[in-house]
């Protein structure tokens, strides 16, 4: 399990390395990260045995270019939307993921001042029926037979972006 978890931050490592033109894709052993081209925003897409994990969710005006991706790439279920925090440029597009494609979970981290888009993407996780569950530092989530493990830098911060 330590090998998938070392494996998945390397693979996230060489995506932002590599030149972001249309995305940047890296694969070992069954186990693909793909960086989506979304401007100045973020949206990242793990793959592992069949499951999908989008971390953050680009700008609204990067609606279609997220939109064209998962497309491209065959998705149309995501089992875990994990927002990194509430500023537009990560949760710009979750509510119209979430009313879009089937998602299995949102994690987000907990939130003292909340973003309209959060509201938004809070509203629709339940107008749908999708646990929206606040992430905690050493959670694991298992991926079929890698695992993921989420991080808080800071969640005391003042600046969102530090935690």
């Amino acid at each position: 399990m330590k090998r998938s978890i070392a494996v998945l931050v390397l693979l996230a490592l060489l995506c932002v390395a590599l030149p972001l033109t249309a995305c940047a894709r890296a694969d070992f052993d069954g186990i693909a990260v793909e960086v989506l081209d979304v401007g100045q925003s973020d949206c990242t897409l793990i793959t592992v045995d069949g499951l999908t994990v989008l971390i953050d969710s680009g700008t609204v005006t990067e609606r279609h270019s997220v939109q064209a991706a998962l497309e491209r790439l065959d998705v149309s279920h995501i089992d875990y939307l994990i927002l990194t925090h509430a500023h537009e440029d990560h949760v710009g597009n979750a509510r119209m993921l979430l009313e879009c494609y089937t998602v299995g979970a949102v994690l987000a981290p907990p939130s003292t001042d909340e973003a309209l888009e959060e509201r938004l993407a809070k509203e629709a996780a339940a107008g749908q029926g999708v646990p929206w569950q606040v992430a905690t530092a050493g959670q694991s989530i298992p991926l079929g037979r890698a695992v993921l493990e989420i991080l808080l830098a800071d969640p005391e911060s003042a600046n969102l972006n530090n935690g």
